[in-house]
């Protein structure tokens, strides 16, 4: 049985958001991308994220900066929070809203970002985001339950 996919769609990874990495299925909408770049470094892939930031922002995000981050980090959840709707009437850029918790070794950190995305050559690109906020949780014993709600205690999972 594949493992669900890091996106928290409750699909299997191999059917949601691996296509995207492999290129063999075309992003339909924003919050695709947004799931499928989170779960990008879920499984340390800096090159899918870095071709997915939109062409006037590649040049400030090297790819060996956004694998070094990927490699540090251990991402455990993902929320969406809000979503606009796509106009292409419409002189707003579409967002998605979304909470991420991830793990530096056993320290829990939870990010809200507010993700602005772009269609560039008819692909889905991320352009930017406003950080809602940052914050830094603390350190996860290990007999607690673990932050990916797997309901499982944290050294029997992520620890």
């Amino acid at each position: 049985m594949n493992q669900l996919c890091p996106c928290g769609s409750k699909n299997t990874f191999d059917k949601c958001c691996l296509p995207f990495h492999n290129k063999t299925s075309l992003l339909q909408t924003p919050e695709q991308l947004m799931r499928s770049r989170y779960s990008a470094y879920a499984v340390k892939n800096g090159t899918y994220i870095f071709d997915t930031y939109a062409k006037e922002k590649q040049a400030a995000n090297a790819i060996e900066d956004i694998q070094n981050w990927a490699n540090e980090t251990k991402w455990v959840s993902l929320k969406i929070i809000e979503k606009s709707r796509v106009d292409n009437g419409s002189a707003d850029l579409p967002t998605v809203t979304f909470c991420a918790k991830y793990l530096i070794k056993s320290t829990l950190f939870q990010m809200t970002e507010k993700s602005r995305f772009i269609k560039e050559d008819q692909r889905w690109k991320y352009l930017d985001g406003d950080i809602i906020n940052h914050d830094k949780l603390g350190k996860v014993k290990a007999n607690e339950p673990c932050p990916c709600e797997s309901g499982k205690k944290f050294k029997k999972c992520c620890g």
